[in-house]
């Protein structure tokens, strides 16, 4: 085949005072996606803020999504729980609010092992959120810029180290937020 096409989903190009102001910090981690163990795998992401919540302490994780599956997250609560995090780790359902959400936030996180596209992560950014994911799921290695716009990581260990980074550096979040904003322009 030789001519070939993508036309890859819409994304909404936010106003200034519809994007988050990341100069003041709201110390939340926010992830968007199902809960679902094998493709979205959010206990990863838990399992790494648990790894660094101690070193940061006024930081909150907030993950939004479909909380159907009562094992799964049981499994998830157990983690928090074991890790004495109930009052900092927060699983809520579905959002109609995505943007609200999102500008209330400071970076963007997700453990997908695959993506199509990446509708969640692409509506982050349009929001100027960096955003921490794994290598080598298909879309999100178009849309993120490793040390530009987010962080691409290969491991786990490199997961905490890469979220750690955005932590800890105001400057960081605020480069890596402006780059994010102008890299999804492409998709208004």
């Amino acid at each position: 085949i030789k001519r070939v096409v993508c036309i890859p989903n819409n994304v909404k190009r936010l106003s200034t005072d519809e994007r988050a102001d990341l100069s003041l910090p709201h110390h939340n981690i926010i992830s968007i996606g199902r809960f679902e163990k094998d493709v979205k795998r959010p206990h990863l992401i838990v399992e790494s803020f648990c790894k660094i919540a101690d070193q940061f302490p006024e930081w909150n994780l907030v993950m939004y999504g479909d909380i159907s599956n009562k094992k799964y997250i049981k499994e998830i609560q157990k983690k928090i729980k074991d890790n004495k995090l109930q009052n900092r780790i927060f699983l809520n359902g579905p959002t109609t609010k995505v943007y609200d959400v999102l500008r209330k936030s400071d970076v963007f996180v997700t453990a997908s092992a695959s993506e199509g596209f990446g509708l969640a992560v692409t509506e982050a950014m349009s929001v100027g959120l960096p955003v921490v994911a794994y290598k080598g799921t298909g879309a999100l290695d178009d849309l993120i810029e490793n040390g530009i716009n987010g962080y691409l990581c290969e491991d786990n260990n490199t997961f905490v180290e890469k979220l750690a980074i955005l932590l800890d550096n105001k400057e960081q979040r605020l480069f890596m937020g402006e780059e994010a904003i102008k890299s999804i322009e492409k998709y208004d």
